[in-house]
């Protein structure tokens, strides 16, 4: 796989060298030679705006890291139930400080009576309605 890699960062530094060479320099100079000199200034300070977007959406992204850590909670190897338990208003909200919730596919020790309860009740009801149907 370590051939893959290098095969990947030779590639994006091809991309990087050919653009910078070739349209990263061309964009700006195109602009200057097909605007009017009255809208030049206001061309090239918009270009320059709509060049530097990327760090909004890095932003965007980052903030949405930030909210993911601390709000939501692991769900790898989670059934809905366990999931479920994890959502109860006892909880903290602040999932970055609530251990359990980031632990991977473990149930909860203080909810396991909950899930227990909430087990025999399904089956008892499945019980009644297999009673019904007979």
């Amino acid at each position: 796989m370590i051939w893959a890699c290098n095969g990947d960062v030779y590639c994006e530094m091809k991309y990087m060298i050919s653009f910078g060479a070739t349209c990263a320099a061309l964009l700006w100079t195109y602009q200057n030679e097909v605007l009017p000199i009255s809208a030049r200034g206001t061309g090239t300070a918009l270009s320059a705006c709509i060049n530097w977007v990327y760090f909004a959406l890095g932003g965007v992204c980052i903030a949405t890291s930030i909210v993911m850590f601390l709000f939501y909670p692991e769900t790898a190897q989670r059934s809905l139930e366990k999931l479920d338990l994890l959502f109860k208003p006892n909880r903290r909200k602040l999932i970055c400080l609530d251990w359990e919730a980031c632990q991977k596919g473990s149930l909860l020790h203080r909810d396991l009576e909950g899930v227990k309860a909430a087990r025999q009740l399904e089956l008892a009801l499945a019980m009644k309605e297999i009673g019904k149907a007979v």
